[in-house]
C-alpha cells in the first residue's frame, strides 16, 4: 500500500453522480442557511414588535390619563386592555393554525 495521493483504485468512479450529490448537498446547506436567516429575522422583528407594543401601551395609558377625566379612566383603560387582549388572541390563534 502506498501513500501516493495520485494513486487510483480499480473501481470506476461515476463523476456525474458524485457531482450531483455535491450539488444537492450544497443546495440543502443553502436552504438551511436561508431558513436560519429567516428565523433570525423573524425573531428580531418579534422583539422589535414587542418593544413597540409595550411603548404604545404606555403612551396610550398616559394619553388616557391626560385627556380623560378620572371618573372615566378605568372604563377607557378596560376597553383598551380588552382590545389589546383580543388582538393577541386573534394573532395567536392564527399562528397556532399555521403551525399545526
Amino acid at each position: 500500500m502506498t501513500d501516493d495521493p495520485t494513486a487510483t483504485t480499480d473501481e470506476p468512479v461515476d463523476e456525474q453522480s458524485a457531482t450531483s450529490w455535491t450539488d444537492e448537498d450544497s443546495a440543502d446547506t443553502a436552504r438551511r442557511m436561508v431558513r436560519y436567516a429567516q428565523w433570525t429575522a423573524f425573531a428580531l422583528l418579534v422583539l422589535v414588535a414587542l418593544l413597540a407594543t409595550v411603548r404604545l401601551y404606555i403612551a396610550v395609558s398616559a394619553t388616557v390619563e391626560t385627556f380623560i377625566t378620572h371618573r372615566y379612566q378605568p372604563l377607557f383603560m378596560a376597553a383598551f386592555n380588552l382590545a389589546v387582549l383580543l388582538s393577541c388572541v386573534i394573532g395567536l390563534s392564527g399562528l397556532v393554525r399555521r403551525l399545526t
